[in-house]
Order: C-alpha cells, then sequence, then structure tokens
C-alpha cells in the first residue's frame, strides 16, 4: 500500500500554511510538510536547529483536518514524544482535535504534560455507563483499602484497559514511542497515518512496529548526519541492525525533502 500512488487530489491545503510558532515556514518547511501530506512514503532531512518540530506539528496539524483517519506519531524515546506532545497540544488548542500521549504501561506520565494529552482525561468505557461506574467505584475501593479481591482487581483491570483502548481509538492523533505503539492496548488498533520523529536513531525493527497499524502514509523525519541507532551486538549490526529504517529509505532513494 506504501508504494501505491497517494490520491493527492483529495489532499486539502489552506491558501497559506499555519504559523505554528513565531516564525512562518520557510520555503524547504512548506516543500516538506506537502511532500508528506501528498506521498505515501516520505523522509524529511533537516539538521539540529532547522525546525523539524515545528514541520511536524504543521504536518499533523494539516493532516487531521483531511478527515482521512487517525494519525499516529511516534519517536525513539520518552523525552522525544514529551516534546512533541506537548508541541502538539498547544497547536491542538482551541480546536476540536485531539492528542493522546500514550505511554507504556510501565513508564510514568511526564509532570509536565498537558492534561488535555492525558490518556485519563480521556477515558471513557465503550460498554455503558454501569461499567464506568462499576470502575470507579473499584478505583474509590482501592484508594480507602488500599488493595481489592483477586475477582475485582480483575474486573479493574478488564475495565481499565477497554475504556483506555476506547479513549485511544477516540481522539485524532496518539504520541508515543515506537516501542509502545506495540503495547497489547493498542492491539486492534488502525492509524491510517504514521509520522516518525527522529527517525536517524531508531533501529528499523523498532521502527517498523507503528507501521504495521495499518498505514497507507508514512513519514520520517531525521537528520541524516546524525549518529545512528545502537547496535550493542556485532552479530545484530553485522545482520543489518546498525542501519535505521530512514537511512535505508535514504539509500533507496524513497522520496526526500531536505
Amino acid at each position: 500500500a506504501l508504494l501505491a500512488p497517494f490520491p493527492s487530489a483529495r489532499i486539502w491545503f489552506p491558501a497559506s500554511l499555519p504559523t505554528l510558532a513565531k516564525r512562518p515556514l520557510n520555503a524547504s518547511q512548506e516543500r516538506a510538510v506537502r511532500t508528506s501530506l501528498t506521498h505515501n512514503l516520505a523522509t524529511i532531512i533537516g539538521p539540529p536547529g532547522t525546525g523539524k518540530t515545528q514541520t511536524a506539528a504543521v504536518i499533523a496539524y494539516l493532516r487531521v483536518q483531511q478527515n482521512d483517519g487517525a494519525l499516529l506519531v511516534c519517536a525513539g524515546s520518552n523525552v522525544a514524544a514529551d516534546n512533541i506532545a506537548e508541541r502538539l497540544v498547544a497547536v491542538f488548542t482551541g480546536t476540536p482535535f485531539t492528542v493522546i500521549r500514550y505511554y507504556a504501561s510501565s513508564k510514568e506520565q511526564s509532570p509536565t504534560l498537558p492534561a488535555a494529552a492525558s490518556l485519563a482525561t480521556h477515558m471513557r468505557d465503550p460498554r455503558d455507563s454501569k461499567s464506568q461506574t462499576t470502575l470507579s467505584q473499584l478505583q474509590q475501593l482501592l484508594t480507602e483499602l488500599g488493595e481489592l479481591s483477586e475477582r475485582d482487581a480483575e474486573l479493574m483491570r478488564e475495565l481499565k484497559k477497554a475504556a483506555e483502548e476506547e479513549a485511544l481509538r477516540s481522539v485524532n492523533v496518539v504520541v508515543c514511542t515506537c516501542s509502545a505503539a506495540g503495547d497489547n492496548r493498542m492491539d486492534g488498533i488502525s492509524f491510517r497515518h504514521v509520522l516518525i520523529d527522529e527517525a536517524g536513531q531508531i533501529k528499523e525493527p523498532e521502527a517498523l512496529v507503528p507501521i504495521v497499524h495499518g498505514a497507507v502514509n508514512v513519514t520520517l523525519i531525521g537528520d541524516a548526519n546524525q549518529l545512528g541507532p545502537t547496535c550493542r551486538s556485532p552479530r545484530a549490526a553485522a545482520g543489518g541492525l546498525g542501519v535505521s529504517l530512514f537511512e535505508r529509505l535514504l539509500l533507496l532513494k524513497c522520496t526526500t525533502v531536505m
């Protein structure tokens, strides 16, 4: 699907691209935005300080306005994912579009994350209000007693997982690390569009995790001169795992904007 022609005639562009920072996009940034929206597969190259995060935010802003499926935005680290999530929250403030910063279950939420991007803010049980009431009661009971019976604990996990999955399906943009995109709470959720930031530092198998959620439009943003992914195993490096998907696509002459 990624190699098929993208129906660019359906893409809506405003008369002028939005300014989401103090400075408007320059010509190369505008070209990168348009390339991302009109190509199934694209790579965007930018050294530090060239406004890659701002460009990514504009791509996300325009992508969700196409009303053509959800967008999954990924990065290689939680710090990078937090940064882009905070930028997207600012971009979508005052609009009907919503964003969730999703963390793997083993990771604590960033204390600086705006409440508007919290998974808990968007949680609604997919079945009925009775289930939501039960979940609230169990959470209150856990707070009061400090523990639940095995049966209640299992029920709470089930209800919470269902509510989280429904929240993830209901928003326009989900931001997470590439590895978190493979979390079991993301199973069965489809994302037609994927944007991967800092892609030059992400191992190829890791970068493929968000793409297998049904993507038909993928954009990778990175710095071709940055150090590639860390591969400590000589055997794995010899097998090609020291090369990022970003670098491999550049070698294959994928549609690229600088």
